[in-house]
């Protein structure tokens, strides 16, 4: 078997998830022949998939030293990415991007590493070019989306938003019911459902009075730990939980479409404050847990959020022990000032 037939073989056994057997192949012709471009990158490939990422940027990095391609610039960019060298892997894309100016996902990629270093404007501009190449790219309509709603320009950021459906993060509802667009909707029932994380729907579930206010009657479905803080929202006739069986009604809106629907901007956001009120059960419980903390002064810490987000640990939560040195303050260091307690 000669080495071009060797390739191909590791090839096939790598499409067919037989990663060990594929990798002691590449592995065996760079014995042989260690100058070939495409067995250094394609053992890249495969080391990534295996969460490798330190052994796939090592062969990343000799692939674009033997023989530099925009696609090694881009998985390279990925790798980088993926141990947070940001700044590493704007460079790669921009590098991509120039041996290759039609790749649409290198211009959204590199938007993103730009929105989070805070350049918003060059991101929007990475996006549209995506969008340019690409129109169909929902990925890249997403993100134009989350950065011009940054930027405050609602109007168009809500419309791109509604691309979510056609990407593959999210979940779209289908139901047989019609989709509010903000037709008449009175003496109608109209289902609001939950589409996105808790905060998401505390945040969007103050449009519910709104809807309410259209003399339509409003239902709700929402994740089950939410029902006990959301059923007491002035306008909402009956809350569900997601997998409950619903009652029939009339047309349907996911909460996070509802900003479209009532055009809204930043001068006229729903701002009834407060529109969720926490139901008597629950402050009584409190009020017991912390009845012998006399403290004037008392502080709730958050420092993780839904472990089941990807990205949860590099961008949004913290460990317990990063905060643990303000959990408990010496006597001597107070001295004076009041004494704070926390409570995890």
């Amino acid at each position: 078997m000669n080495i071009h037939e060797a390739f191909q073989l590791a090839i096939k056994h790598y499409q067919a998830g037989n990663l060990q057997q594929a990798e002691y192949i590449y592995r065996e012709i760079i014995k042989i022949q260690p100058n070939i471009t495409d067995i250094h990158y394609h053992l890249g490939i495969l080391l990534q998939d295996k969460g490798q990422i330190d052994e796939a940027i090592t062969c990343y990095r000799k692939a674009i030293q033997l023989n530099p391609f925009a696609d090694t610039y881009y998985n390279l960019a990925l790798a980088i990415q993926d141990k947070g060298q940001i700044d590493e892997a704007i460079i790669c894309y921009q590098k991509a991007i120039s041996m290759n100016p039609n790749d649409a996902e290198a211009h959204s990629n590199l938007g993103q590493l730009l929105q989070r270093k805070g350049q918003i404007d060059e991101a929007i501009t990475c996006y549209q070019k995506a969008i340019d190449v690409d129109p169909n790219l929902a990925g890249a309509h997403l993100n134009i989306a989350l950065a011009l709603l940054l930027s405050g320009n609602f109007e168009q950021g809500w419309k791109e938003f509604e691309w979510r459906w056609k990407s593959e993060i999210f979940y779209k509802r289908n139901f047989s019911q019609p989709l509010w667009n903000g037709s008449d909707i009175n003496g109608c029932t109209i289902l609001l459902h939950a589409e996105q994380g808790f905060g998401d729907t505390i945040q969007f579930i103050r449009y519910a009075s709104l809807v309410s206010e259209l003399r339509a009657k409003v239902i709700l479905e929402c994740q089950k730990e939410l029902r006990s803080l959301l059923q007491n929202i002035g306008g909402i006739h009956r809350v569900f939980v997601q997998g409950e069986k619903l009652p029939e009604f009339d047309l349907h809106c996911p909460l996070l479409s509802l900003p479209l629907v009532f055009d809204t901007t930043l001068k006229n956001i729903p701002a009834k404050i407060p529109y969720i009120y926490v139901d008597n059960i629950s402050i009584q419980k409190w009020r017991e847990k912390i009845q012998e903390d006399n403290s004037k002064l008392k502080i709730g810490l958050v420092w993780s959020g839904r472990l089941t987000y990807e990205q949860d640990h590099r961008y949004r939560s913290c460990s317990l022990e990063i905060i643990s040195p303000f959990i408990v303050f010496r006597k001597e260091k107070v001295q004076n000032r009041q004494k704070i307690r926390l409570r995890v």
